[in-house]
């Protein structure tokens, strides 16, 4: 499995850089990040654990991990989504930690987040799957969530690592009971679908993404942010595959069950954040929590 995922994402670059016009850079800086190595395994708890472990080992053997390592699993036993929430995560899904070492200024790592769900929402549309992102990166299919991310920042000694918990719902027949908002791609298109296939496709479409934002800010650190926001790759994807613009929402740390306030999502900022209007016409900008709609 291993190699074949490198080879998919390998090939899903070269064909982006050709539609690109043979844009060399953006093709080496999405190399960078993409499957520089692969750990699979049959079946863990989880695997964000396993890759801070990782992180550690290395540091105690003055060394650190190159960006692009990744955590493959068939199923995971104790996968948790945010506030501690269960994922389920049964053989028939996708289910990845992607490390990676921000290339980005601090200030702009939110777009590595925006991103990932971009990415993941491109690689379905490229197979006729018009899936949605609701901020930050949840994915949607049909008002359902097919697939959710989670991030973490790791300093060590010697890098700062990003990493990425992705779970996307793929060949599930049914769901508990108590899940009743999560689809899987089965569910919703009758049909099975290549779980290594897909994760070739959704690796590439993120790290292209990467590629792009870090080329994006190179060739516009002296330019106001606000005004080269107007180019930002990211948040132009972004915007083309999100519902979640002009939506009335719930905002919160744990907006389903601890709503903090009830707004109006009125768009993204510059840096990422979520433009929020409240009921008596206050503008909030939000870069934690969640949105729930309503």
């Amino acid at each position: 499995m291993e190699n074949r995922i490198k080879k998919l994402v390998i090939d899903h670059l070269q064909r982006k850089k050709a539609g690109y016009n043979g844009h060399d850079s953006i093709f080496q800086r999405a190399f960078n990040h993409a499957c520089q190595r692969i750990y699979h395994l049959k079946s863990t708890e989880r695997l964000m654990p396993l890759a801070k472990q990782a992180i550690l080992n290395a540091e105690a053997m003055g060394s650190s991990l190159p960006s692009g390592c990744l955590w493959v699993a068939e199923e995971l036993i104790s996968a948790k989504g945010r506030m501690t929430r269960q994922w389920w995560s049964p053989k028939g899904g996708i289910y990845l930690c992607l490390a990676i070492h921000p290339v980005l200024l601090h200030r702009n790592w939110a777009h590595y987040n925006l991103a990932v769900g971009a990415g993941i929402a491109n690689a379905l549309r490229n197979l006729g799957i018009t899936a949605f992102v609701k901020w930050v990166n949840d994915v949607f299919l049909n008002g359902k969530k097919l697939a959710g991310v989670l991030s973490e920042t790791v300093h060590s000694q010697n890098e700062t690592y990003l990493l990425f918990g992705i779970g996307i719902n793929v060949n599930q027949q049914a769901f508990p009971s108590n899940l009743p908002f999560a689809t899987s791609l089965l569910m919703e298109t009758g049909q099975k679908w290549d779980i290594t296939e897909l994760t070739g496709a959704v690796l590439a479409e993120i790290c292209w993404l990467f590629g792009e934002i870090e080329e994006w800010e190179a060739e516009n650190l002296m330019e106001d942010p606000i005004i080269a926001s107007h180019t930002n790759p990211v948040l132009l994807n972004w915007h083309a595959v999100t519902n979640t613009i002009g939506k009335t929402c719930l905002y919160g740390n744990d907006a389903m069950n601890r709503p903090e306030l009830r707004a109006t999502a009125a768009g993204i900022a510059h840096d990422g954040n979520l433009v929020l209007e409240t009921e008596d016409h206050q503008t909030i900008n939000v870069s934690t929590g969640e949105i729930w709609y309503i």
